[in-house]
């Protein structure tokens, strides 16, 4: 590498790094633009380090606070190390993009009332906190679905819900969840933690369709047992929406 362009390398870097360090935090905004309904509110402090209001729509999901990692740049990355809390939603975990993806990795805490406007649409109000752990979202541009890994829980505890004009109340077990993309599209299946029978599938597809049936294994624990042979672990109740 001659003088010049050592001299060249030099003075890219050092402009980029003083770019982090003094632009505003408020030219991140334009990383949402495309975003929407998500957008970051009242940004402060500098690309490098700052903080802001995490929005979806019009409701807030609490202060983030961000700090560049340049620990990923050895991965041939370029993202930042988050914080999100004072909200329903609680994260701790890291952004990043590469020329051809967008990730993140992240564990932390939701409130179920966060889901409560898509609960709702069939009658059911869950309460609690449902904690996340390692999740791994992969998306590659210009791809429709995400490639995703995890694991979540839920303490158990009461749920109602409305089914054929009657109003059911049920306290329900601790349940876990576990999210990958293994089949191409984002899925989801729903244990007890002692039991290997399914109580809970979901899926969502290339055509923004959400897909979620329960078992019969599931509509015992519900106290309304599914009355056909069907084996427990079998699918006997499916609902689908378009969501995306």
């Amino acid at each position: 590498m001659t003088r010049r362009l050592k001299l060249s390398v030099i003075g890219i870097g050092t402009f980029l790094a003083c770019l982090l360090v003094l632009a505003p935090a408020s030219l991140l905004r334009l990383a949402f633009v495309d975003a929407e309904p998500l957008a970051l509110i009242a940004p402060s402090g500098t690309l490098w380090r700052g903080s802001g209001t995490l929005a979806f729509g019009s409701a807030s999901l609490g202060r983030i606070n961000w700090s560049f990692a340049p620990g990923l740049l050895l991965q041939g990355r370029a993202g930042y190390a988050i914080e999100l809390s004072g909200g329903p939603l609680a994260l701790d975990g890291q952004v990043s993009v590469s020329p051809g993806a967008t990730y993140a990795e992240f564990e932390g805490d939701l409130d179920t009332a966060t889901l409560q406007p898509l609960l709702s649409r069939y009658d059911i109000d869950v309460g609690g906190t449902m904690a996340l752990h390692q999740v791994e979202v992969r998306h590659q541009h210009g791809s429709r679905l995400p490639a995703v890994r995890g694991e979540l829980s839920w303490p158990g505890g009461p749920i109602h819900y409305r089914l054929s004009g009657r109003d059911f109340s049920v306290t329900l077990p601790a349940l876990v969840g576990f999210v990958d993309s293994s089949t191409g599209q984002p899925e989801m299946s729903v244990y007890q933690p002692t039991d290997e029978t399914p109580l809970l599938l979901a899926r969502a597809g290339q055509d923004g369709i959400v897909t979620v049936g329960i078992t019969k294994q599931f509509t015992k624990l519900l106290g309304e047992p599914w009355p056909g042979s069907e084996p427990d672990h079998a699918v006997v109740l499916e609902v689908g929406e378009k969501l995306f």
